[in-house]
């Protein structure tokens, strides 16, 4: 999705051979979400396969082309952002902590074993051998559940805040609201 601010949960994962433009795609893995807009999505994973894609969208202006991608340049196929760097903000004096797990009821055990598992089939988590260990709980949100990480008595504790001081909005608004243009620029370090 373009955005992190919405989230879809996937039923599982299928793999199936596809066949496209009289190519054919060998074992490709789809994930499996409910009401899709359409029977299949084509993601990066498919894409990336080749040199370059070609969408004809039938709009009244000349083709839209953009030149060979340079290292600097920012493509959706070509973003490839480092992986964040785990404990980068802990407290030199701070050693992993395991916190006992707490009592649950036994459709809360259910339900934290469900999501685990769907989670695990889903290819979202994956299983650890850490020395970390935080407790899992169940909020209930209405006829709602969901799985929440209770950080404040490990990690967090250790963790050194990097605040500052927010912007004033208004004056954002304001130079958002003269300005006609607005330059983008995005530097990946490769």
């Amino acid at each position: 999705m373009a955005s992190s601010e919405v989230s879809i949960p996937t039923c599982g994962i299928a793999i199936a051979t596809l066949s496209f433009h009289n190519r054919t795609y060998p074992t490709t893995t789809f994930s499996v979400i409910k009401n899709l807009c359409s029977d299949v999505i084509v993601g990066q994973e498919l894409l990336k396969l080749h040199s370059s894609v070609t969408f004809v969208m039938n709009g009244p202006e000349e083709a839209l082309t953009t030149p060979p991608l340079k290292p600097q340049q920012l493509s959706v196929a070509a973003a490839r952002l480092d992986p964040p760097r785990l404990f980068e903000f802990l407290l030199p004096e701070c050693t992993p902590i395991a916190t006992r797990s707490r009592k649950c009821t036994p459709e809360d055990a259910k339900f934290i074993e469900s999501e685990v598992q769907r989670l695990l089939a889903a290819d979202i988590i994956e299983p650890a051998r850490s020395p970390w260990h935080a407790q899992v709980l169940v909020v209930h949100q209405g006829p709602k559940k969901r799985l929440a990480i209770d950080y404040s008595t490990t990690i967090n504790r250790f963790t050194l805040l990097d605040a500052y001081p927010l912007p004033n909005i208004e004056e954002l608004v304001n130079n958002v609201e003269q300005a006609r243009y607005y330059p983008l620029t995005i530097r990946f370090p490769y």
